[in-house]
């Protein structure tokens, strides 16, 4: 698979919102990252990026998490 740039994890992450509230849920998550990375890495890799991005500690990504969240996902997916 070819690595995605910072940008575009930043957009799969967007697209994967798919209730439209601006916050990523564990679900959303996991969806994304399936398209991102193995999926059977995926339950692992919720777990990872919930914890390095979450600041707020309320189990979701919110727009001011998100280039936190891009950031840690290109590091691990390189």
């Amino acid at each position: 698979m070819k690595r995605k740039n910072e940008k575009q994890i930043l957009q799969v992450f967007q697209g994967s919102n798919l209730n439209e509230d601006h916050l990523l849920n564990a679900g959303e998550l996991k969806r994304a990252f399936s398209q991102l990375d193995k999926p059977q890495l995926s339950s692992f890799r919720v777990n990872q990026a919930l914890r390095k991005a979450d600041r707020n500690g309320d189990k979701s990504i919110d727009s001011k998490e998100l280039p936190d969240l891009a950031k840690f996902t290109s590091s691990i997916l390189r």
